[in-house]
């Protein structure tokens, strides 16, 4: 009776410390990396405006949904923290999987050069991870393919290792302020 129970706290014990849940739910309770809940972000995504290709978006633009960032500032928006994402709708007149885009961050880095891991879903850039080192007034770019369905959104991950607090007394944990976003069609 006694190996019976303490199975059973054990197993109890094995599920709080490994819970299955969604993603957008352990980011938010969980790990704390997310600023939005997963209801939250659900109905912000369901009125997310699609965005027009070629066009540039300021950081603020209300076109971008940004979870992980900082309250924006004039010219730019900071990440909080080592995780921080922008999600985006591709308009619905795109034609999915025949072209080629180019989303194209621009901003400042902490340290003047930082280092960022970029995750895409769905996973239709032409690399899955990129892995990299940027230096101040070098874009980030990554080149992906249209996609196809009824809501086209793309959610970019970028990961940021070397995020820390600045040298000036502010209390946040920064790494890269985003000035701007575009998404263009590929020249071939």
């Amino acid at each position: 009776m006694a190996l019976g129970l303490l199975a059973g706290y054990g197993g109890v014990i094995y599920l709080a410390a490994h819970p299955n849940v969604t993603d957008a739910y352990r980011a938010y309770y969980i790990d704390r990396t997310s600023s939005l809940s997963p209801v939250m972000r659900e109905a912000q995504i369901d009125v997310l405006s699609a965005i027009t290709i070629g066009q540039t978006y300021a950081h603020d633009a209300p076109e971008l949904l940004l979870d992980g960032w900082d309250t924006p500032e004039t010219m730019h928006t900071w990440t909080l923290g080592s995780h921080a994402q922008i999600i985006l709708a591709l308009p619905a007149s795109l034609p999915p999987q025949t072209q080629e885009l180019t989303l194209t961050l621009r901003g400042m880095y902490l340290t003047g050069a930082q280092r960022i891991i970029v995750h895409m879903e769905p996973s239709v850039a032409r690399s899955d991870v990129i892995d990299r080192t940027y230096r101040d007034g070098e874009d980030l770019v990554v080149m992906f393919q249209s996609i196809s369905g009824t809501k086209r959104i793309i959610t970019l991950s970028l990961e940021l290792p070397d995020a820390m607090l600045p040298r000036n007394g502010d209390p946040r944990v920064l790494a890269f302020a985003l000035q701007s976003v575009e998404v263009a069609q590929t020249d071939h």
